[in-house]
């Protein structure tokens, strides 16, 4: 690649991480509308009416299925999609603050660039290992919202399917463990006194350059277990 194809790389780039950015806080902002709107559709019988739920548990417990987006490459025009798991487990020691620990493991293809290898698409996975402080929102017999800042590092596999082509010379980032940030909320409808389903959209805050930092969307959909109460 040349010097001017370097240069419109990067501006395209550019153009992509503001677009990257507003495309995350509208998903962010419909998906606020669609925790309230589902919120709305749950007031009927979620708890029966014999149960109280308090809100005092010590620990709860998530796993669900996400969906993340992401540029392997800083050259790399396209975003890619990557489909994995989230597990979480919370510490309460106060009822508003929580101390949570969390990991999430996805993967998908990403197109790259144009090639003397006949590489098409290679295959990422990343392994993200965060923890960090909640605080309990606005809450009552059929939902709750959580507030949460998490930070940790992700460490991304780029060379997975390329064979001994370095993934720096396709676009991609090569192999490494770097810092990233998430930050967002969850929206827990409550099914009983210990289950929930929880929506979670995250904004995805990562530094796979030291010279840039990416702005991504992460959406997490599954099922919280509350227990261990306090005494």
């Amino acid at each position: 690649m040349g010097h001017e194809e370097i240069e419109r790389a990067g501006s395209a780039r550019l153009s992509g991480k503001a677009a990257g950015r507003r495309l995350g806080a509208w998903s962010i902002a419909v998906a606020l509308l669609v925790c309230f709107a589902l919120a709305g559709v749950a007031q009927a019988q979620l708890i029966r009416p014999t149960e109280k739920l308090k809100y005092d548990n010590r620990y709860d417990a998530y796993g669900g299925m996400s969906l993340d987006t992401l540029v392997a490459g800083r050259t790399l025009l396209k975003r890619m999609n990557l489909g994995g798991v989230e597990v979480q487990g919370t510490y309460w020691p106060v009822p508003r603050f929580g101390l949570s620990l969390d990991f999430r493991g996805d993967g998908g293809t990403t197109p790259v660039n144009a090639n003397p290898y006949k590489i098409d698409r290679a295959v990422v996975y990343q392994m993200m290992y965060l923890g960090g402080l909640v605080m309990r929102g606005p809450r009552n017999q059929h939902f709750a919202l959580n507030y949460h800042a998490y930070g940790g590092v992700t460490h991304g596999m780029f060379d997975t399917n390329i064979g001994n082509t370095p993934p720096q010379d396709v676009g991609m980032y090569s192999n490494r463990t770097k810092p990233m940030e998430a930050l967002g909320i969850s929206l827990d409808i409550n099914r009983g006194t210990h289950w929930a389903l929880r929506i979670q959209p995250d904004a995805m805050i990562r530094q796979y350059s030291s010279s840039e930092t990416t702005e991504d969307f992460s959406m997490s959909a599954g099922i919280l277990y509350r227990f261990g109460r306090k005494k």
